[in-house]
């Protein structure tokens, strides 16, 4: 492999930014330090003006995945393709147990949609839907042999959620193997009920479906989630926070000590609910997702948690489906797949909406993206970081290239954006996995396949 010398960037980093080159050999960081340089053989990249960022890791996705009667419309292939010219080096999906079914079949099946096809490095959480022993007897082989280190969780929908004890018994095995727990957070019993008298007042557009999933299901499910934390020593990850009620909750835990952390998303920043009251059931259908956006509030709230501290990364839940597939027979939003795409926008969102806007600070940005993600989810210091020895995943971002989000120019196979034309500043323009540059400029220089599956470590804060 090529070594490569980027010469003249701004290094951004955690906690500071500085003026250095970077030498990147067999597709590691093997030197960092001014006036580098190497022989003719080199290839030299001149990042003026530009920053040189930590690869992205978004450890919220779901390629190809099954929901009702349809799946996401982006496969390992498409959707890792959006997250290179993102400047996403590294993705972590979500591989679903099916109820009667092993942990490692689920992994199997994950394995075989990704292998051969994936653009950027990736890993899988399990999604665990059933409780026994015989999955018990598994945690040791997932953790140890698998690379799998941390098992979601639902406290919603039918299909998938644990009861109480199962919850509780996978906490406590998850917590003295020293994994991680990530969590779905929403009373489904409540959201059941909900649904229920909508549906009976023929309350069916999509409009109403915020109205089922209120910030206080959320809220309760993370306070229960919380005592599980508490009692079983397990650290939890909470998924796609919505609400200034469940970050209270979780900011409350933290005071305590409890080892919990969270996670939102860009949708949860930049919409709210307002978004659903439109007429036309197709455009009012694609901004379905659980938990649903919310108000101004819990905006204003999670900007303030992420410039605090109290948000620890933000994520995509990178779930899409065409509209075809969101509006199927527009019988009622119970019918609607939840899900948007969001991979091949998140930091540049994040950097317009948040820096630009003094929300946070670069550094933070760093820090929720690419190094907060790297050590929650075991992946430090291998990734999420420009240290010497550390993979070489290095995204160049010029911080004045100003566009228009389009769903005519974006990478994913969804058929539509929800940040339809929001003007941005700031854009990737080279995205380097493993020493080798994968984008420059819009153009890929790496075939499909060339991402590599990661085996995770435990987390590491």
């Amino acid at each position: 492999m090529k070594s490569l010398l980027i010469k003249n960037g701004t290094i951004v980093g955690p906690q500071k930014n500085y003026q250095a080159d970077i030498y990147i050999q067999d597709g590691k960081i093997h030197q960092i330090g001014t006036q580098l340089d190497t022989d003719f053989s080199t290839q030299k990249i001149d990042a003026s003006n530009l920053y040189v960022l930590p690869g992205s890791i978004d450890v919220h996705t779901h390629m190809d995945m099954p929901v009702m009667d349809v799946t996401s419309c982006d496969s390992f292939e498409t959707g890792s393709l959006a997250a290179i010219q993102a400047g996403v080096t590294t993705i972590i999906d979500f591989a679903n147990q099916t109820k009667g079914h092993s942990l490692k079949e689920a992994i199997k099946d994950w394995q075989q949609k990704a292998f051969g096809k994936s653009f950027c490095d990736y890993g899988f959480h399990v999604s665990v839907n059933d409780v026994n022993q015989s999955v018990i007897n598994e945690l040791d082989d997932c953790i140890e042999n698998e690379g799998v280190t941390s098992f979601k969780t639902f406290l919603a929908y039918d299909s998938m959620k644990l009861d109480d004890q199962q919850l509780t018994t996978l906490a406590e095995e998850v917590g003295v193997r020293a994994g991680l727990i990530a969590a779905h957070a929403e009373d489904g019993d409540e959201i059941n009920k909900l649904i229920d008298t909508q549906l009976r007042l023929f309350n069916t557009h999509p409009r109403f479906y915020p109205s089922t999933r209120p910030t206080n299901t959320e809220a309760n499910a993370v306070s229960k989630l919380i005592d599980i934390s508490r009692n079983c020593n397990v650290p939890i990850y909470f998924v796609h926070i919505s609400s200034k009620e469940a970050l209270a909750e979780i900011i409350s835990a933290k005071a305590q000590g409890v080892k919990i952390f969270a996670e939102t998303c860009p949708q949860y920043l930049m919409l709210n609910d307002s978004s659903y009251d439109q007429d036309e059931f197709g455009e009012s259908a694609k901004y379905v997702m659980a938990p649903p956006l919310r108000d101004s509030a819990s905006i204003d709230a999670l900007w303030e948690g992420l410039a605090s501290g109290a948000v620890d990364v933000v994520a995509t839940d990178h779930c899409p489906f065409l509209l075809a597939q969101k509006t199927g027979d527009q019988v009622d939003f119970t019918k609607i797949p939840g899900g948007v795409a969001g991979i091949e926008n998140r930091f540049e969102l994040l950097f317009s909406e948040g820096v630009k806007k003094d929300k946070i600070t670069l550094n933070k940005l760093v820090e929720v993206t690419a190094t907060n993600p790297a050590k929650i989810f075991g992946l430090y210091p291998q990734k999420g970081t420009i240290e010497v020895g550390s993979d070489a995943d290095i995204m160049l971002f010029n911080p004045t290239y100003e566009h228009v989000i389009s769903a005519s120019t974006q990478i994913t196979k969804c058929d539509y954006s929800i940040y339809e034309g929001m003007n941005v500043t700031g854009r990737c323009v080279m995205t380097i996995l493993r020493g080798k540059i994968a984008m420059h400029r819009g153009k890929v220089s790496i075939q499909k396949g060339f991402g590599q599956f990661v085996k995770r470590g435990r987390p590491t804060c």
